[in-house]
């Protein structure tokens, strides 16, 4: 009975010695040791990574080592199977991208970095700060001794005023951004658009004066003012509607309905278009209509972006979703 129980015991604990040995040796295999150098050549040292571990936690890691480079600061690059690829996905596991222990990363410094909200709440702010200087404080840009604002100034106001204002509780409120951050540095270019030419430059014009109303039938008036407030609730809506395809804290993205999102794939950039195409033509003042082409520009630029990008994400394969065929980039026709 003594021999048998020591057998047992024997090959008990064999069999656990042998099967921490593979666990072990798999470890090993599954383990990686990553070279990482900067877009100079310089050596920035080895990081250890797993099959689970994901770029954003590599990220942390490579933060760990070098505290100047905070995640959102970091971009990460490497020639696999002779192509430049860049690991975009943080929630992706870094293995995923092809990498061997051959692979070295290339570390690109984005330079220092702010929140894409904090990013538009500035913009915004141009405007809710700069029409009222030119309304309420017009001396301060025209040498003429009395100013007496006429009905088409006074509900111009009222409008740029509701649109920012909207937009800055969308921001805060409604807004889910795909993206964290961006460079430090740009907050100067994206706010020249709505501080110079959708602030200074149109209420310069509009308030002068010299400025003269353009003379609209009543009728017309109040369908342009109707115009604007319809496609302004209903850019509010579209917003609505993409906040609500994407969890928060997620970068997940999904097809889009209503409110104009059946006939384009950025129904959100249409009515904007369509608020500022009522406001230039209500005020009639060439920096208005400057403001309506450059912005309508701009968008039409992002809109065919997202186009591809929704066909490329809903091709029908891997059980996606297919994406509409008939709709457009922006513009319904």
């Amino acid at each position: 009975l003594f021999d048998l129980q020591f057998f047992f015991f024997f090959k008990q604990k064999t069999a656990y010695e042998i099967l921490s040995g593979l666990v072990g040796s798999e470890m090993c295999i599954r383990d990686r040791d990553i070279s990482v150098k900067s877009r100079r050549g310089k050596d920035m040292g080895k990081f250890q990574v797993t099959e689970s571990t994901l770029v954003k936690d590599f990220k942390k890691q490579f933060h760990k080592a070098f505290p100047q480079y905070y995640p959102s600061r970091q971009a990460f690059s490497a020639i696999i199977q002779g192509k430049d690829e860049s690991l975009k996905d943080d929630n992706k596991p870094i293995l995923t991208y092809g990498i061997t222990k051959d692979t070295e990363l290339i570390f690109k410094d984005l330079g220092p970095q702010i929140g894409w909200g904090t990013v538009f709440l500035i913009e915004y702010m141009g405007p809710l700060l700069i029409f009222p200087l030119f309304y309420f404080l017009p001396n301060l840009f025209y040498s003429s001794p009395n100013y007496i604002w006429n009905c088409t100034q006074k509900m111009a106001f009222v409008m740029v005023i509701i649109h920012y204002l909207k937009r800055e509780f969308e921001t805060l409120f409604v807004h889910r951004f795909g993206n964290d951050t961006m460079p430090r540095y740009r907050v100067i270019i994206n706010s020249s658009h709505y501080w110079i030419l959708g602030g200074a430059l149109i209420a310069y014009f509009l308030f002068r004066p010299e400025y003269e109303p353009p003379k609209y039938p009543s009728a017309v008036c109040w369908a342009l003012i109707g115009g604007f407030f319809l496609a302004e609730f209903m850019n509010l809506r579209c917003h609505y509607i993409l906040k609500n395809l994407r969890p928060e804290g997620s970068k997940v993205r999904g097809i889009p309905n209503g409110c104009g999102f059946g006939l384009v794939s950025c129904a959100n950039y249409f009515w904007e278009t369509m608020s500022w195409l009522t406001f230039a033509i209500f005020i009639n003042c060439y920096t208005g209509y400057l403001f309506l082409i450059v912005s309508a520009g701009q968008m039409a630029q992002w809109a065919l972006k997202k186009h591809a990008r929704y066909y490329k994400d809903f091709n029908g394969n891997d059980g996606t979703q297919k994406y509409p065929r008939g709709r457009k980039a922006i513009f319904p026709f």
